[in-house]
């Protein structure tokens, strides 16, 4: 790796392996200060056992480094924030498996709950019908009874339906940022996140403190949504919806789809009528979202991509909850805990 320029602790004063505790590198703290380095980022660091090896030793600027790393994360926690490494216990299991995921989860709230056996994502559409109001109240009803965790996020429309729903039937809800947990977006939605703590849920994103929302961070929020669930409800969505893409990372990721079958053929279902009768190696034909590797396609093979919820609603949602997880990468790193457990709960504070 050839280093960047640039401020911050240098690549070639730096080599860790050598001298340095394995716990304290996989620390939340060591893997910021690993960030700290030009040229390693946060896909590189939550393989950081695998390039240490590559850096010069410098002991001093390394203690620097992870100091300043270490009163970061302290001030997360003053504030009502936990930091999760990729290596602790309590990162959960399911998107610590996938290629690609951040090194460090900021969560508020239960950590307890992002693990649980039967979690589920619900999403659509942020400007559905009455209909499609009425569908995500109904299914996440029914997750309520069952005892599975509903994922969204707190954008409009169907996610803060969604959390509601969830909310109301006294289920734990989470919901996953697209920007740091002080950058409630839309901001009217803050007294909910409030509320999803309160009950039992969390708040979870990648982002720090200092890292504000961009077009990319959208699809890294889509990747936290859907590896952390067995699997993704979507209840209303247009062809050209984020809904979709976040239908084409469950594809990636092996988890399955199930939507209610639409009361109408109106253009805010369509996207759910895709999902549900198109043969899935088709779906590129439909959508530019779908444009994609023929690999991909191959394996989807020539059934629809969605399961539909019927009568008997959930019953087979809750036979998806021990699916494999298909990596996307064949470099993927292997991470191990080495730290002591965290706490399972941190407040969410009071706002001004």
């Amino acid at each position: 790796m050839q280093p960047g320029s640039g401020g911050g602790t240098k690549a070639q004063d730096l080599r860790l392996v050598d001298v340095f505790k394995a716990d304290e590198i996989r620390s939340p703290a060591g893997l910021l200060a690993i960030q700290s380095v030009p040229g390693v980022g946060p896909r590189i660091a939550s393989g950081v056992v695998s390039v240490l090896d590559r850096f010069e030793t410098n002991p001093v600027e390394w203690e620097q480094a992870l100091a300043r790393a270490q009163q970061e994360v302290d001030s997360y926690r003053k504030a009502g924030a936990l930091s999760v490494s990729i290596f602790d216990s309590a990162y959960p299991a399911r998107l610590r498996d996938i290629w690609g995921v951040p090194p460090i989860l900021y969560v508020r709230g239960s950590l307890e709950v992002l693990s649980a056996a039967r979690i589920v994502t619900v999403t659509g559409t942020r400007k559905p019908t009455a209909s499609g109001c009425a569908a995500t109240e109904e299914v996440v009803a029914g997750l309520a009874r069952e005892g599975w965790v509903v994922v969204s996020s707190l954008d409009d429309g169907i996610d803060k339906v969604a959390h509601e729903a969830a909310l109301a039937h006294r289920t734990e809800t989470v919901s996953v940022l697209d920007s740091n947990l002080d950058c409630i977006s839309p901001e009217p939605n803050r007294g909910l996140a409030e509320e999803i703590v309160d009950q039992g849920g969390s708040l979870v994103t990648e982002y720090r403190p200092s890292e504000s929302a961009t077009p990319k961070t959208f699809s890294r929020r889509d990747l936290i949504q859907t590896g952390l669930a067995t699997a993704v409800v979507i209840t209303q969505t247009e062809l050209s919806g984020r809904a979709m893409h976040t239908a084409r990372r469950a594809a990636m990721l092996d988890r399955p789809i199930f939507c209610p079958t639409p009361d109408s053929r109106d253009k805010e279902n369509e996207g759910v009528w895709a999902l549900l009768e198109t043969p899935a190696s088709q779906l590129g034909e439909k959508s530019s979202i779908w444009r994609y590797p023929k690999s991909l396609y191959r394996r989807l093979g020539d059934q629809p991509l969605a399961r539909p919820i019927g009568e008997n609603g959930l019953e087979d949602l809750d036979h998806s909850s021990s699916i494999p997880v298909a990596q996307e990468a064949e470099d993927a790193p292997e991470p191990t805990s080495a730290e002591a457990p965290l706490p399972q709960r941190a407040e969410l504070p009071p706002t001004h």
